[in-house]
């Protein structure tokens, strides 16, 4: 199974892809966004971002999923991004993957409260969380890996 799950808004960027992949030592990033594996200038966007030396997959969330559960590759290493939270669930319910659940970018919006840095959850992704946490998901909001996590019980209390 792979290593880390990421939400993050921005997908692949700066400081926090090489703060993960220094981390959790990965090598390989599969990026999960239906816009993005259909879009070719966004696709070359996040090989901006991603760090040298590391195998970037941009894929449908979909594809992505089949990938994860059909592949013979060693995924130990791997580090999946989704834009939301939404994405990230149909991740984890479909890979029956049980690891961590980094929530580190969510945009604010319409019934959106502030919880930690970044980010801002609706009542609706709440339950989302529940339902990843249900499965046996470690699920958690943290900006970088050297700053304090939030786990997914305070995330709800504090909502």
């Amino acid at each position: 199974m792979f290593r880390i799950l990421r939400v993050d808004n921005r997908l692949i960027h700066g400081q926090v892809a090489f703060s993960l992949v220094s981390a959790y030592k990965i090598t390989r990033i599969i990026a999960a966004n239906d816009k993005y594996a259909t879009n070719q200038m966004l696709k070359m966007t996040l090989q901006f971002g991603k760090p040298a030396g590391v195998e970037l997959k941009v894929m449908k969330v979909d594809e992505a999923i089949e990938y994860i559960n059909s592949t013979t590759d060693n995924l130990e290493t791997t580090m999946v991004v989704t834009i939301d939270i939404e994405d990230a669930e149909k991740v984890v319910l479909a890979t029956q993957y049980r690891g961590d659940v980094c929530i580190g970018g969510v945009v604010d919006g319409k019934d959106k409260k502030f919880v930690y840095s970044q980010v801002f959850l609706s009542p609706s992704e709440i339950e989302l969380i529940n339902n990843m946490l249900n499965v046996g998901a470690n699920v958690y909001a943290q900006d970088v890996p050297a700053n304090k996590a939030l786990s997914a019980k305070d995330i709800i209390e504090k909502y």
